[in-house]
């Protein structure tokens, strides 16, 4: 974005720049950026120097005219001293665009021929990629800056000049891998092509791009490791790249019935992604069993349903469930179509029952997160320390609790924002007044790394967020040094246990305050993003906590009429 600036609005803002240096440095480096500003203006009919940040033309020109009067050390000294006053502009915002920034030092410019234009900067995009997701460690943070600086003078200097929205291609992409591999490593290669890739798909999600053509064409190979990929497409190396074999998509007679099954669930505020793909298998299954043109018949189910003889039940039951939702569906416009019994598979689903943990299992894990092996600086302990704290104290899902930004905390009011969830929705989630505390010492440290409202709360060591893999890794480690174990015969505790725990917690304490559970239940439901009340009683398993309460409620409320009758008294 080009700012408009005049003369006026230049000495404005290098008397601010100016007064936050020392009082010699101010009047040295003032007097070297006068006299610059004084000799552009000359050259430029009484133009400030503001409205060239994004061009050298203008350093050429200097060097040309008024620059040759100068001695050498004279004009680095000059050019020195306006990099710095516009790296200040540009990290107060007052600019988009800092020319000189692409040259270290940026005395560098001076030995450059060829101007450099950058028509279509992404210098403000790399600040804002670097604020929200580049690595914390300073050292790290300098490469990765370096880095993409130099991306975006390549593009400028090799690229054509537009101001499209695709002005980055996969011919461009192609020659800055080439470009580098000329002097670096295939491990440094990999490093800087993931990193362009990361890069390419926060322009993406922020709208400055409309593909990630790195992405696109790796997607093209079926290499799945970046070193992989880039040793066969730059000859490296002997390997060679194989075509990808692209997935089939829906073949049979049936597609387009599945299609609009699959897009009549998504209308209804699903995402439908997993069971979307089982449905695709299904359809493959039955186009490969007598050609695209034949149908669901019960000899194609049956045999479908043996070849699922490996899954566990509970995994074979849920596909046949989703078969079974779509036959239906066909059944509506077709009323001989083939609609499988929900008893096709025989046994007994085994009821699975989450694992409750006591208070004293909680402890005992939050101590090991703060104990957790971690860098000098790093704030990893913490970060899982808190995130464990609010997933035990508002029964959020944990990818709800990972996609949490800074922009979403409201300490002021003791309130998280949930955005785009399960079923596309958001909701608003009150939290305690200890847990608003441990938010707060947490934030003290973790604003250090970065302050953007876009910024995810929790951030790991290379300043991204957390994955639910990782993050279910994490706690895996935590389980075996809280010596946390399930109950005999029962699967292993899990994270989503914790939302579990939660939704029992806040039951066994309205049990015992008396109050009315019919009515509460509809609240609990709508603070964990529950679509209904039934979706919540399904976390309320019969655990022995439970089952004493209630034991004990009704023998407050109807004690007394047993006695009568074990008296005699009521016959």
């Amino acid at each position: 974005m080009k700012r408009h600036f005049d003369t006026q609005t230049e000495q404005h803002l290098l008397g601010e720049y100016l007064a936050h240096l020392a009082h010699r440095t101010a009047e040295l480096q003032g007097e070297r950026i006068r006299r610059t500003c004084e000799e552009f203006r000359r050259m430029q009919l009484g133009e400030t120097m503001l409205l060239k940040t994004y061009s050298t033309e203008w350093v050429l020109r200097w060097i040309q005219g008024t620059g040759t009067e100068l001695k050498h050390a004279v004009r680095i000294s000059r050019i020195k001293a306006v990099g710095r006053w516009w790296a200040w502009l540009f990290q107060n915002s007052f600019l988009d665009d800092n020319v000189l920034a692409c040259f270290y030092p940026c005395s560098q410019v001076l030995r450059h021929d060829e101007p450099l234009v950058l028509w279509q900067n992404l210098q403000r995009p790399i600040a804002c990629y670097l604020e929200e997701r580049g690595p914390r460690q300073l050292e790290s943070r300098r490469k990765v800056s370096r880095l993409l600086i130099n991306f975006n003078v390549f593009l400028h200097r090799n690229g054509r000049q537009t101001t499209d929205r695709g002005f980055i291609d996969e011919g461009h992409l192609i020659d800055w891998l080439r470009h580098l591999s000329e002097t670096k490593c295939l491990h440094s290669l990999t490093l800087a092509a993931e990193t362009t890739n990361s890069f390419l798909r926060f322009l993406l999600d922020k709208g400055h791009i409309d593909e990630n053509p790195l992405a696109l064409l790796r997607r093209r190979y079926s290499a799945t490791r970046w070193d992989h990929f880039l040793a066969g497409f730059l000859e490296l190396q002997d390997a060679r790249l194989q075509p990808a074999v692209p997935v089939p998509r829906s073949v049979s007679c049936i597609a387009p019935q599945l299609q609009a099954f699959v897009d009549l669930k998504r209308a209804m505020g699903r995402r439908y992604e997993s069971s979307e793909a089982i449905l695709k298998g299904f359809d493959r299954f039955v186009a490969g069993s007598s050609g695209a043109k034949t149908t669901v018949t019960k000899e194609i189910v049956d045999a479908w349903m043996e070849s699922l003889g490996h899954l566990m039940f509970r995994s074979r039951k849920r596909r046949l469930r989703l078969v079974r939702q779509f036959c239906l569906y066909l059944s509506r416009e077709e009323a001989d179509a083939y609609v499988p019994e929900s008893t096709l598979i025989n046994g007994r689903d085994p009821q699975f029952k989450p694992h409750i943990y006591t208070a004293e299992e909680f402890r005992r894990l939050l101590k090991a997160a703060l104990s957790l092996p971690a860098r000098r600086g790093s704030i990893r302990p913490m970060a899982i320390h808190t995130a464990l704290l609010i997933l035990y104290g508002t029964g959020l899902r944990v990818g709800e609790a990972l996609r949490l930004r800074l922009a979403d905390v409201d300490l002021m009011n003791a309130m998280l924002t949930i955005r785009d969830t399960k079923f596309f929705k958001s909701r608003v989630v009150p939290i305690s007044g200890s847990l608003t505390e441990a938010i707060h010492n947490y934030l003290n440290e973790r604003l250090k790394a970065s302050a953007s409202s876009e910024a995810f709360l929790f951030l790991n060591d290379r300043g991204g967020r957390y994955s639910t893999d990782k993050f279910g890794e994490i706690f895996r480690s935590l389980l075996v040094s809280a010596e946390a174990t399930a109950a005999s015969g029962q699967r292993r505790p899990r994270v989503h246990d914790i939302r579990h725990t939660f939704v029992v917690n806040c039951v066994l304490r309205w049990y015992r305050e008396g109050a009315d559970l019919q009515a509460k239940l509809p609240i609990l439901a709508t603070y964990v993003g529950h679509a209904s009340v039934l979706s919540t009683q399904e976390y309320l398993k019969a655990t022995p906590e439970l089952l004493r309460e209630a034991s004990e409620r009704f023998e407050c409320s109807y004690g007394s009429l047993l006695d009568l009758e074990a008296n005699g008294e009521n016959r």
